[in-house]
């Protein structure tokens, strides 16, 4: 459990806080336990997995966001600003 959710981090942060096209290819076969299902569902329906971030990874991951953002031309300001960027990408 806890490699599948670092291994989810890894590449929501290569898609989100990087901006680098990614491409998440799961087979039935892997599921291991029924919470890869419920993160997966999770990622598709709102773009993100609840709780998957601690406070301080999460901080990291704004700042990358932050540095992304500007790059593009966008002025984002507040967290949440931030972490709706990190989930659309």
């Amino acid at each position: 459990q806890t490699e599948w959710r670092e291994d989810l981090k890894k590449f929501t942060r290569r898609a989100g806080g990087e901006g680098k096209p990614c491409v998440f290819l799961f087979s039935d076969t892997q599921i291991k336990a029924e919470s890869f299902v419920e993160d997966i569902n999770n990622l598709l329906n709102s773009g993100e997995v609840p709780n998957m971030f601690p406070y301080d990874e999460r901080a990291a991951v704004l700042e990358q966001c932050r540095t992304l953002s500007k790059k593009e031309g966008l002025a984002l300001d507040s967290a949440v600003e931030l972490w709706n960027y990190f989930v659309d990408k």
